[in-house]
């Protein structure tokens, strides 16, 4: 008998910043390390023999919880990827499902037919999957092994063993990231003796645990997934209104020079398609995020000189949206890490920043006011695995 424990990635990019990543190289997110502590507690006392996982990123830090405590080698393949997605790839669910609706719709639901320009299928998910656990089976007869995948692909692969068509695939729960599933083999004749087992994570760290998408019930709220867009003249009264707001929550007074903070970011988005990007939800707009495109090119750096959300949707869980945007943005600009101005006095934004991962490197002065340097490296060439 040969046993397979199957185990989601950690809390990356795409699980919270709400984007459609399915081969896009992310990063683990600072809850995603602290499951992966978790995960190699619930390891310890389990052996295993050898240790599988997809190329990606979030695939190989996650298998850390397990091959670096029990001295195994790490070996990858890339047939244990997520589906690919195509021109997908780090769009914002907000967006596909407003432009592409039946499509969103037919990938959600796992269509037999569903495909964009340069994705998978689904069939062919399920095919490769399955072709490559059954060649690690092969390899590893009567010993115990642990592989690393994604949601989707693992979601389909269990289907797949149990016998369910794309058509009843919603009947197989989703599994929180770093969630394990056994699989037993004995003479080729596959058992899943469990899936998607998530106890080892409190909810303080579950991803699942503050989302209600993969949820099958009905009548829950649906998550709200934000859509951006270019800035344009009209918005320019939101901008206005957007810095007063602003420097009222954090100083208490009225900002000094409004006209000179919307043509700075009116100029910025004349600069590059990627200095300003309006929020949106159901077309209505609830914030922005805005560069200084041309500072920090030197140094590598992506200067992101404003960051704004209407009071409503703060503290709620939706600043990782715009945080989300902020790193695809500097990416496409070539930038291998993000830098901002944070004002010793923005106790909320100081707490937000550093939750995510961001550090202080040093204080500039603006306008009498101390602020923090603040930056955070977005690259998988060169985030360290912590």
């Amino acid at each position: 008998m040969t046993r397979v424990f199957l185990i989601r990635h950690a809390q990356a990019e795409g699980n919270l910043f709400r984007r459609a990543h399915g081969q896009f190289d992310s990063l683990v997110l600072p809850d995603g390390y602290r499951q992966i502590a978790a995960l190699e507690a619930h390891f310890a006392n389990i052996h295993i023999d050898a240790c599988y996982s997809s190329d990606l990123f979030r695939t190989r830090v996650t298998a850390e919880a397990v091959y670096k405590p029990k001295g195994l080698e790490l070996k990858l393949r890339p047939k244990l990827r997520e589906i690919h997605m195509g021109t997908w790839e780090d769009a914002t669910w907000g967006r596909l499902r407003a432009e592409h609706c039946g499509s969103h719709v037919g990938f959600v639901e796992c269509h037999n037919d569903w495909q964009v320009a340069g994705s998978e299928t689904f069939p062919q998910l399920r095919a490769r999957m399955a072709e490559a656990i059954e060649e690690i089976v092969a390899t590893h007869p009567n010993q115990t092994v642990a592989v690393f995948s994604h949601g989707m692909a693992i979601r389909n692969y269990l289907a797949h063993l149990k016998g369910y068509s794309l058509e009843t695939l919603r009947e197989i729960p989703h599994g929180d990231n770093t969630s394990v599933s056994l699989i037993t083999f004995v003479d080729g004749a596959a058992t899943v003796e469990y899936h998607a087992d998530a106890t080892h994570l409190s909810p303080e760290i579950s991803t699942f645990a503050r989302q209600s998408w993969w949820r099958n019930e009905k009548g829950l709220p649906a998550d709200l997934n934000f859509a951006f867009r270019l800035y344009t003249d009209a918005d320019r009264a939101f901008v206005e209104t957007a810095h007063e707001d602003a420097w009222q929550a954090i100083y208490g007074v009225s900002c000094p020079d409004i006209t000179a903070f919307a043509d700075d970011t009116t100029n910025n988005a004349s600069q590059s398609d990627y200095g300003v990007r309006m929020a949106t939800l159901d077309d209505a707009l609830v914030g922005l995020v805005q560069f200084s495109p041309e500072s920090g090119m030197e140094e590598g750096y992506a200067h992101l000189s404003f960051a704004y959300l209407l009071p409503a949707y703060r503290h709620k869980g939706f600043g990782c949206q715009l945080l989300g945007e902020t790193m695809s943005l500097a990416r496409k600009m070539g930038r291998n890490k993000l830098r901002l101005h944070c004002s010793k006095e923005n106790t909320a934004a100081q707490a937000f920043y550093k939750k995510f991962g961001f550090s202080t490197i040093g204080q500039v002065i603006h306008a009498e006011h101390i602020l923090d340097v603040m930056v955070l490296p977005i690259s998988t060439k060169n985030s360290g695995c912590k």
